[in-house]
């Protein structure tokens, strides 16, 4: 997720493809970013920060990203 943020934010850029095996298999977007890290609905259960927001930025990409992916293969005519 770090990754993906730092993309995000020095591209300029608001949606990012993940892609494994080199097909795309889902999408990040800003929005899922900013749900995901800034409201996320898990809390700390146990320790000295009980009831604190759980870190994701160690979260792989596929723990957030939307899918199915749409996708569409350009035709000629």
């Amino acid at each position: 997720m770090g990754a993906v943020l730092s993309l995000l934010r020095e591209q300029g850029i608001s949606h990012v493809p993940v892609i494994e095996d080199g097909k795309p298999v889902g999408m990040i977007s800003l929005h899922d970013v900013i749900e995901q890290i800034y409201q996320p609905r898990q809390r700390q259960t146990v320790g000295e920060i009980v009831g604190e927001k759980k870190p994701i930025l160690n979260v792989p990409a596929r723990g957030i990203m939307t899918t199915p992916l749409i996708t569409v293969t350009r035709t000629q005519h």
